[in-house]
């Protein structure tokens, strides 16, 4: 398995696992993160629970969409969204210092995964 593979099957993986346990155990993941469990943060845990699960499913079958290179673009864009709204959340004393690095620190990861996902796209450049 190549290196590009392994970083798209890495990066499936981990959104697979945020995404079962903000759907499954929103107030256990936000307790992890140091924040309220309250019931709008549940339904926002959860909503961010499927987003995660529906693109990992979509990596783990990359190879049967029609257009990888974008599929994997649209990944590392919400990574890169996630990260800028959990800076300015962080910012605006909106969320704690133990969110705001662990938030950060995930959604950065996500996203230099998926860049080096693009290598193993090398072929194409659809």
């Amino acid at each position: 398995m190549s290196a590009q593979r392994s970083s798209l099957n890495a990066l499936a993986g981990a959104r697979a696992a945020l995404g079962m346990t903000a759907l499954l155990a929103p107030r256990a993941g936000a307790r992890a993160l140091g924040m309220g469990a309250d019931g709008t943060a549940i339904l926002m845990a959860r909503l961010f629970g499927i987003r995660n699960a529906a693109l990992a499913a979509g990596l783990l079958r990359l190879e049967m969409t029609p257009v990888p290179r974008a599929f994997l673009t649209v990944n590392v864009f919400i990574d890169l969204v996630d990260a800028s709204a959990v800076v300015a959340a962080g910012r605006q004393a909106e969320i704690g210092t133990t969110a705001t690095t662990i938030g950060t620190v995930l959604a950065l990861t996500g996203a230099a995964l998926g860049i080096a996902g693009f290598a193993s796209q090398s072929g194409g450049r659809k």
